[in-house]
Protein backbone atom coordinates (compact mmCIF):
# COMPACT_ATOMS: atom_id res chain seq x y z
CA UNK A 1 0.00 0.00 0.00
CA UNK A 2 0.88 3.25 -0.53
CA UNK A 3 -0.11 6.92 0.09
CA UNK A 4 1.10 10.12 -2.05
CA UNK A 5 0.58 13.18 -0.17
CA UNK A 6 2.69 15.40 -2.57
CA UNK A 7 1.87 16.13 -6.15
CA UNK A 8 5.49 14.25 -7.13
CA UNK A 9 6.03 11.94 -9.55
CA UNK A 10 6.79 9.36 -6.07
CA UNK A 11 5.21 8.14 -3.40
CA UNK A 12 6.44 9.28 0.17
CA UNK A 13 5.07 6.44 2.41
CA UNK A 14 5.06 2.84 1.55
CA UNK A 15 2.57 0.65 3.59
CA UNK A 16 3.74 -3.11 3.92
CA UNK A 17 1.31 -5.09 5.88
CA UNK A 18 -0.86 -8.47 6.16
CA UNK A 19 -4.01 -7.67 4.80
CA UNK A 20 -5.84 -10.71 6.44
CA UNK A 21 -4.09 -9.01 9.96
CA UNK A 22 -4.94 -5.62 9.91
CA UNK A 23 -7.86 -5.02 7.82
CA UNK A 24 -10.17 -4.65 10.03
CA UNK A 25 -8.29 -2.62 12.58
CA UNK A 26 -4.74 -0.57 11.76
CA UNK A 27 -5.56 -0.78 8.29
CA UNK A 28 -9.11 -0.19 7.80
CA UNK A 29 -9.41 2.15 5.56
CA UNK A 30 -6.65 1.27 4.11
CA UNK A 31 -7.14 -0.85 0.36
CA UNK A 32 -4.06 -2.52 -1.04
CA UNK A 33 -4.30 -2.28 -4.81
CA UNK A 34 -3.62 -5.71 -7.47
CA UNK A 35 0.18 -4.63 -8.44
CA UNK A 36 1.92 -7.09 -10.45
CA UNK A 37 5.09 -7.62 -8.44
CA UNK A 38 7.67 -5.75 -10.64
CA UNK A 39 5.62 -1.92 -10.49
CA UNK A 40 5.31 -2.84 -6.60
CA UNK A 41 8.74 -3.29 -6.13
CA UNK A 42 9.25 0.16 -8.26
CA UNK A 43 6.46 1.72 -5.65
CA UNK A 44 8.41 0.80 -2.73
CA UNK A 45 11.70 2.35 -4.49
CA UNK A 46 10.01 5.53 -5.60
CA UNK A 47 9.16 5.78 -1.92
CA UNK A 48 10.72 8.30 0.92
CA UNK A 49 9.37 6.54 4.00
CA UNK A 50 8.36 3.02 4.30
CA UNK A 51 6.34 1.42 7.24
CA UNK A 52 6.45 -2.19 7.94
CA UNK A 53 3.34 -2.89 10.05
CA UNK A 54 4.42 -6.52 11.88
CA UNK A 55 1.52 -8.69 13.12
CA UNK A 56 1.51 -11.98 14.64
CA UNK A 57 1.49 -13.64 10.76
CA UNK A 58 3.21 -11.00 8.87
CA UNK A 59 5.78 -13.56 8.36
CA UNK A 60 3.71 -16.16 6.79
CA UNK A 61 3.11 -13.80 3.54
CA UNK A 62 5.95 -14.27 1.18
CA UNK A 63 4.49 -11.27 -0.45
CA UNK A 64 4.59 -9.17 2.61
CA UNK A 65 8.62 -10.88 2.93
CA UNK A 66 9.63 -9.64 -0.67
CA UNK A 67 8.37 -6.23 0.42
CA UNK A 68 10.34 -6.47 3.60
CA UNK A 69 14.04 -7.16 1.56
CA UNK A 70 12.97 -4.41 -0.98
CA UNK A 71 12.49 -1.92 1.54
CA UNK A 72 15.82 -2.83 3.50
CA UNK A 73 17.60 -3.01 0.45
CA UNK A 74 15.87 0.72 -0.30
CA UNK A 75 17.02 1.55 3.19
CA UNK A 76 20.55 0.71 2.34
CA UNK A 77 21.01 2.15 -1.36
CA UNK A 78 18.52 4.77 -1.29
CA UNK A 79 18.40 6.25 2.40
CA UNK A 80 14.76 5.31 2.25
CA UNK A 81 13.50 6.19 5.93
CA UNK A 82 12.18 2.77 7.67
CA UNK A 83 10.17 2.42 10.42
CA UNK A 84 8.52 -0.89 11.79
CA UNK A 85 5.17 -0.91 13.71
CA UNK A 86 5.13 -4.22 16.41
CA UNK A 87 1.47 -4.40 16.25
CA UNK A 88 0.16 -6.20 19.01
CA UNK A 89 3.75 -8.33 19.24
CA UNK A 90 6.98 -8.19 21.03
CA UNK A 91 9.53 -7.09 18.48
CA UNK A 92 11.90 -10.24 19.85
CA UNK A 93 9.52 -12.71 18.63
CA UNK A 94 10.64 -11.91 15.21
CA UNK A 95 14.17 -10.74 16.34
CA UNK A 96 14.40 -14.05 17.42
CA UNK A 97 11.87 -15.62 15.08
CA UNK A 98 9.99 -17.70 17.35
CA UNK A 99 6.58 -18.38 17.54
CA UNK A 100 4.53 -18.17 14.41
CA UNK A 101 7.97 -16.09 12.88
CA UNK A 102 9.61 -19.77 13.63
CA UNK A 103 6.60 -21.61 12.36
CA UNK A 104 6.44 -19.37 8.92
CA UNK A 105 9.81 -19.81 8.19
CA UNK A 106 9.99 -23.14 8.53
CA UNK A 107 6.72 -23.80 6.41
CA UNK A 108 8.69 -21.51 3.59
CA UNK A 109 11.91 -23.49 4.57
CA UNK A 110 10.04 -26.46 3.03
CA UNK A 111 8.11 -24.81 0.33
CA UNK A 112 11.32 -23.09 -1.21
CA UNK A 113 14.07 -25.70 -0.72
CA UNK A 114 15.27 -25.46 -3.85
CA UNK A 115 16.01 -22.04 -3.36
CA UNK A 116 17.15 -21.43 0.35
CA UNK A 117 18.66 -18.14 -0.47
CA UNK A 118 15.46 -16.33 -0.81
CA UNK A 119 14.55 -17.98 2.91
CA UNK A 120 17.66 -16.62 4.55
CA UNK A 121 17.33 -12.88 3.08
CA UNK A 122 14.08 -12.91 4.60
CA UNK A 123 15.50 -14.50 7.68
CA UNK A 124 18.60 -11.62 7.54
CA UNK A 125 15.39 -9.21 7.00
CA UNK A 126 13.31 -9.77 9.50
CA UNK A 127 16.00 -9.75 11.69
CA UNK A 128 17.49 -6.04 10.18
CA UNK A 129 13.99 -4.64 10.98
CA UNK A 130 13.64 -6.17 14.37
CA UNK A 131 16.55 -4.18 15.35
CA UNK A 132 15.11 -0.61 14.01
CA UNK A 133 13.47 1.77 16.23
CA UNK A 134 9.81 2.17 15.62
CA UNK A 135 6.74 1.92 16.90
CA UNK A 136 4.65 -0.61 20.24
CA UNK A 137 1.11 -1.41 20.37
CA UNK A 138 -0.24 -3.48 22.62
CA UNK A 139 -3.25 -2.31 23.59
CA UNK A 140 -5.17 1.16 24.26
CA UNK A 141 -6.52 3.66 21.85
CA UNK A 142 -5.77 2.94 18.02
CA UNK A 143 -6.70 6.46 16.81
CA UNK A 144 -4.49 7.92 19.07
CA UNK A 145 -1.83 5.15 18.19
CA UNK A 146 -2.44 5.86 14.30
CA UNK A 147 -2.73 9.93 14.92
CA UNK A 148 0.76 9.82 16.33
CA UNK A 149 2.25 7.85 13.79
CA UNK A 150 0.82 10.26 11.36
CA UNK A 151 2.34 13.52 13.01
CA UNK A 152 5.65 12.25 12.90
CA UNK A 153 5.68 11.06 9.88
CA UNK A 154 4.38 14.11 8.85
CA UNK A 155 7.42 16.12 10.72
CA UNK A 156 9.41 13.95 8.89
CA UNK A 157 8.26 14.56 5.48
CA UNK A 158 8.05 18.63 6.04
CA UNK A 159 11.62 18.23 7.07
CA UNK A 160 13.03 16.78 4.34
CA UNK A 161 10.29 17.65 1.17
CA UNK A 162 9.72 21.46 0.91
CA UNK A 163 8.17 21.31 -2.73
CA UNK A 164 4.22 20.73 -3.38
CA UNK A 165 3.66 19.57 0.13
CA UNK A 166 -0.08 20.36 1.07
CA UNK A 167 0.08 18.17 4.12
CA UNK A 168 -3.28 19.36 5.74
CA UNK A 169 -5.65 18.58 2.91
CA UNK A 170 -3.93 14.69 2.51
CA UNK A 171 -3.58 13.82 6.30
CA UNK A 172 -6.63 14.62 6.99
CA UNK A 173 -8.09 11.67 4.78
CA UNK A 174 -5.83 9.47 7.00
Amino acid sequence: MSIQLGASSSYDVFLSYRVADTHNNFTYNLHRKELPLLMLLKVIEESRISIIVFTENYASSDWCLMELVKILQCRESRQQIVWPVYYELDPLDIRNQKGSFGEALANHERKFKDDMGKVWRWRAGLTEASNLSGWYFLNGHQFDFMRNIVNEISTQLCCTKVSNLDIQKPLSKL
